[in-house]
């Protein structure tokens, strides 16, 4: 019994020792958990608040981009979906860093916002308790270029962390 459990103790470590091979594979090449970051797909859901929208306007990658149009009195937000209908729920553990990187373009005729622009994730516990959010940021005024200006940096996720959801807020 101690042979057949040493031969399952080890087929484990090994299963374990791909897994992170693969996973640090894939963070060091970049890999991107936003199923649609170009904004192309326009049947993916848009969930927000205060017009989230695609636009043709003008676009960094292909012809699409995400449109936010905030307003002086209240945020303009949106969350990443996975598909039609979900919010893209990452799961994580407590301490894990995640790189944040996004483009942002700021018309400089926009004077009506005067805060910061936002890219960063929501923390919750596996019972779906909100804990809290963590971002990278850039002034709006920096921002409002008239061209594209890359936010980025690292967000590390609290204690008891489960999952996040990366949103976008003006």
């Amino acid at each position: 019994k101690a042979v057949t459990a040493q031969t399952a103790a080890n087929t484990a470590q090994t299963s374990a020792n791909t897994a992170q091979a693969m996973l640090s594979t894939k963070i060091t090449a970049g890999h991107n958990i936003c199923p649609n970051p170009s904004f192309e797909n326009t049947s993916y859901r848009i969930d927000g608040h205060g017009g989230p929208a695609y636009s043709t306007d003008v676009s960094r990658i292909g012809s699409r981009s995400l449109k936010l149009t905030g307003n002086t009195s209240d945020a303009s937000w949106a969350v990443l979906i996975t598909d039609t209908t979900s919010i893209l729920n990452v799961p994580c553990s407590p301490g894990d860093v995640f790189y944040a990187e996004i483009y942002v373009y700021g018309k400089a005729t926009n004077t009506t916002h005067t805060g910061s622009i936002t890219f960063g994730v929501s923390n919750y516990q596996s019972n779906g308790t909100y804990i809290n959010n963590v971002a990278v940021a850039q002034t709006a005024t920096t921002a409002l270029s008239g061209g594209w200006t890359k936010i980025s940096g690292y967000l590390t996720t609290p204690a008891n962390t489960a999952w996040v959801n990366p949103y976008i807020m003006i």
